[in-house]
């Protein structure tokens, strides 16, 4: 059994701009590689593949679907950050297919998620080390008190969607994977709209 959750892709052009709201090499800040960057659904864990692709094949995908990135934020506190992301705009819509598949995982056995769903994609982690010298935590916490500064950038345009994906993460050769194990779509593609 993989590990599974369900997410929304983004554009490489989308995630490469997200990338760079961090820069890399700060002391203690493990940024997410820009390919591996999504909007996640709902985390399922350990599970068949085959089970959850058939429960998910139910979920239909509302019409109109837009993404909008809106500022930053931290999970923990500003003392002891852990995640930090940017935000997703909450959209009806988007808040309906997020119950709708929680819905169809509870009613095929799985648990319902603990914890009330907030939608973002999460750039990086950060980890707290006694090893840190002064001026690393220094430009640590400096980095992340200008990323909490970002508003709402402007690079980022609306996203049409109308897939979302199952993925499984595996560790190959030592790196984190994520493979997408089956990808559910209404009739159009997703494209980007003009701001």
């Amino acid at each position: 059994m993989a590990r599974l959750f369900v997410a929304i892709g983004l554009p490489d052009a989308t995630r490469k701009s997200l990338s760079k709201l961090l820069p890399g090499g700060v002391p203690s800040l493990c940024k997410a590689p820009a390919e591996r960057l999504h909007l996640t659904l709902r985390f399922i864990g350990q599970a068949d593949e085959s089970i959850v692709a058939e429960t998910l094949g139910e979920v239909s995908m509302p019409e109109n679907l837009i993404l909008k990135i809106r500022g930053t934020g931290l999970f923990g506190s500003e003392q002891h950050p852990k995640v930090l992301w940017a935000g997703i705009e909450a959209a009806p819509e988007l808040i309906e297919l997020q119950r709708t598949i929680e819905n169809r995982l509870f009613d095929s056995g799985f648990a319902r998620e603990s914890r009330p769903w907030k939608p973002h994609i999460s750039l990086a982690r950060v980890r707290h080390s006694r090893a840190l010298s002064a001026t690393e935590r220094q430009r640590r916490d400096r980095t992340i008190e200008r990323f909490l500064n970002v508003e709402n950038p402007t690079e980022f345009p609306e996203l049409s969607v109308d897939t979302f994906t199952l993925y499984a993460s595996e560790t190959l050769a030592g790196m984190l994977h994520y493979r997408e194990a089956k990808r559910f779509s209404s009739p159009a593609r997703v494209t980007v709209a003009s701001a």
